[in-house]
């Protein structure tokens, strides 16, 4: 419950955002290893991130697949607002919906059939009570890959505020085709360069 009103409410006590719109045409290093990795399923139709922040992610993706539809959700209603003025309006970019929604409490949201469904550093703050359940949500709305930028570990682990999982169990319905290490000259942080990874998972047969 904590993560959900820390970060709903972020906005209120922190201009991070701001940071961030700053560096739109800088995208960091691994969001460009992200894209590449979504790129590979280039005929989609539709592609949803979970926990998209200002939409950073999409944005790169929908001006290379223009024909493509990209929904991303956030519960931080302040930066769905900032992500759209900067994607929609500034850059005039219009296959993207970005929505403000508690995806994790409130099953209306997003769970609706889908080609790709992606993360950056979202389910590292989903606590073990709801996980499962989300996971579970996940692979049943998508057809065909799941894109994960989180901390990995073969066992469990509770890091400060963020979780390290093994995601391969988490989804077994898909196959984990690649695992990618994020390492330090990608990310220069700690726990990013130590558990950081991206895992692509696609649908089994």
């Amino acid at each position: 419950m904590f993560n959900n009103l820390y970060w709903k409410y972020r906005h209120l006590f922190s201009n991070w955002y701001k940071k961030d719109l700053r560096i739109y045409d800088y995208p960091h290093p691994h969001r460009l290893m992200l894209v590449d990795k979504i790129s590979k399923y280039a005929q989609f139709k539709d592609v949803v991130e979970l926990g998209c922040g200002l939409g950073l992610n999409i944005w790169l993706l929908a001006k290379k697949y223009p024909e493509t539809t990209f929904l991303g959700f956030d519960i931080n209603k302040k930066v769905i607002e900032e992500g759209k003025n900067f994607i929609r309006i500034k850059n005039g970019i219009t296959n993207v919906i970005l929505q403000c929604g508690d995806i994790i409490n409130n099953k209306q949201y997003c769970w609706f059939d889908r080609n790709v469904t992606f993360t950056d550093a979202f389910l590292i703050y989903v606590n073990n009570k709801k996980i499962k359940w989300l996971c579970d949500s996940i692979s049943r709305a998508t057809q065909k890959a799941i894109v994960l930028c989180e901390f990995w570990s073969k066992q469990e682990k509770k890091i400060g505020k963020y979780y390290s999982r093994d995601y391969e169990n988490l989804f077994p319905q898909f196959k984990l085709i690649e695992k990618l290490k994020i390492t330090k000259d990608i990310w220069n942080d700690k726990l990013w360069s130590e558990y950081g990874y991206i895992m692509e998972f696609t649908k089994c047969n």
